[in-house]
């Protein structure tokens, strides 16, 4: 073989070799525990009312309280603090024996929401 035949075909193979099935978490771990979640510092405004919007404001917020027939309304720090201080907020959202699952028929919230909210309950859940 010619000199510069086998310089490419070892270039080919060394690309193809680099070419391999890797995820993106094993070429760039992340640095903190949680897989990338951030949980500190959770603010009421900022990281959690955004995760109540989503999940829970369509049968337990402003516009549908008591026309779905929850009796349960979230919508507001208040309202919120009150399900959070009786243990009703989280166990329900995680799902916890005992408690009525939430949200209802809708698969369970993903870990980085539940671990938000978990951190800013053990924080206080204070109005920030």
């Amino acid at each position: 073989m010619k000199r510069i035949e086998v310089y490419w075909i070892s270039l080919l193979l060394t690309a193809l070799g680099a070419c391999t099935f890797d995820n993106e978490e094993e070429v760039f771990p992340s640095d903190d525990a949680n897989g990338g979640c951030q949980t500190a510092e959770m603010s009421y405004i900022d990281d959690i009312v955004p995760i109540l919007a989503f999940h829970c404001y369509s049968c337990h917020g402003d516009a549908s309280f008591n026309t779905l027939g929850s009796n349960i309304h979230l919508e507001g720090y208040n309202n919120l603090k009150n399900y959070v201080d009786n243990g009703r907020f989280f166990g329900s959202i995680n799902r916890e024996q005992g408690f009525s699952p939430m949200p209802r028929n809708a698969p369970k919230l993903n870990q980085c929401d539940l671990d938000q909210i978990k951190s800013w309950i053990d924080a206080g859940a204070l109005n920030n």
